[in-house]
C-alpha cells in the first residue's frame, strides 16, 4: 500500500494502527531481503517495535530506527545496482 494513503487517509481513520502495521511489514520485508542477499540483517520487526515504538520513551528511538532503515535500504540498493551492472 502506498505510504501517502497510509499516512493521510488510513492513519486517522484507524487511530494510528495502520501505520504501525505498515512499518512492521516493511521492516520484515527489508530483513528478509537482507538475509536473502547474504547481508547482515539490521532491520527486523523487532527493530521497529524496539526502536521506533518503545524508543519514543527515550526520544531518540525513532531517529535510530530511521537511520537503521535508511542505511539498510542504501546497502540493498547498492547491492541491487551492482547486480544490474553485472548483467549488462
Amino acid at each position: 500500500m502506498n505510504f501517502c494513503l497510509v499516512l493521510f487517509l488510513f492513519s486517522w481513520l484507524t487511530f494510528g494502527i495502520v501505520p504501525l502495521v505498515w512499518y512492521h511489514r516493511l521492516s520484515v520485508r527489508i530483513g528478509e531481503e537482507q538475509a536473502w542477499r547474504n547481508h547482515l540483517v539490521t532491520v527486523t520487526a523487532g527493530t521497529f517495535w524496539g526502536w521506533y515504538f518503545l524508543g519514543v520513551l527515550k526520544i531518540v528511538g525513532p531517529f535510530v530506527y530511521a537511520y537503521k532503515l535508511l542505511d539498510s535500504m542504501n546497502t540493498l540498493s547498492e547491492d541491487y545496482n551492482r547486480d544490474c551492472r553485472k548483467k549488462d
